[in-house]
């Protein structure tokens, strides 16, 4: 297995340290659905595990929610070579996910139910830690949708609770801009898979990333901004929040109230 390079070790170690991500005795499951993002995590996590100063196991879960006929054994051959154990999950829940996403929209259906059958399954087996391969595009993509689409100024966390299973949800990835993983020398050994999503290539995230290209070719600074943005200490100048109704009316009474003497010395 290849070592990783200076500049993937200086990322990997980056967000470990700065987000506490792992420590002695961690047992971590990584998500991992086949596509390039996932495969790559494994790859990182297998070989810093090699030579951190502190232990921790790894296990590896790929979840078929039943979109399309998948040949996973590819998988079982990469974890094998990176003694990383390796399941596979059968979740009919395909049908349900584009159901439901006529209303919430497919994506962050399918989202939910895998990250909740993800981590009930790392705390069934007594993981502490799941690990996703969610990288920095992903971070920027996921702040700009938040503020257009649902008008909430929000982004993941590196490292986030689930307080329903105690699972530590942590994201090794997020210092690695997506070009970092596409570059990878690991995908001259395996393809990364396609889980037969029917809806993958017109999403919500799919126009914000090419928004953002797009934006990209007139200002090179875009992506940095946003960046910047989706972290504390910055300058934030916001409207107020938005009175109620009730409060609303109390302010209309009192504006009108507070001038009734003056617009009668008017009509006299």
């Amino acid at each position: 297995m290849q070592p990783l390079s200076r500049n993937e070790a200086r990322r990997l170690w980056r967000a470990i340290i700065e987000f506490d991500m792992l420590d002695k005795g961690d047992r971590v499951l990584i998500g991992l659905s086949g596509g390039k993002d996932s495969l790559y995590l494994a790859h990182l996590l297998s070989a810093v595990r090699r030579y951190a100063p502190m232990p921790f196991e790894l296990a590896a879960v790929t979840l078929d929610v039943g979109f399309a006929e998948v040949d996973y054994s590819s998988l079982h051959r990469f974890c094998s070579a990176r003694e990383i154990p390796f399941e596979l999950l059968y979740l009919d829940m395909a049908r349900h996910i584009l159901e439901e996403g006529n209303r919430q929209g497919p994506c962050a259906v399918c989202a939910y139910f895998r990250r909740g059958a993800l981590c009930r399954y790392a705390a069934e087996k007594g993981f502490n830690k799941l690990a996703l391969a969610h990288h920095h595009d992903d971070a920027v993509e996921t702040f700009l949708m938040s503020i257009l689409y649902s008008g909430q100024i929000k982004v993941f966390e590196p490292v986030s609770l689930m307080e329903r299973t105690g699972i530590t949800v942590i994201r090794p990835l997020a210092y690695f801009r997506e070009s970092n993983i596409k570059a990878s020398n690991i995908f001259k050994e395996i393809i990364p898979l396609h889980a037969g999503c029917p809806v993958c290539k017109d999403t919500q995230r799919a126009r914000v990333k090419e928004l953002i290209k797009e934006l990209r070719r007139e200002n090179r600074s875009i992506y940095d901004n946003l960046s910047g943005a989706m972290r504390y200490g910055k300058a934030i100048t916001l409207w107020p929040a938005e009175p109620g109704k009730g409060e609303m009316l109390e302010r209309h009474r009192n504006f009108y109230n507070k001038y009734k003497h003056d617009r009668g010395l008017r009509k006299g």
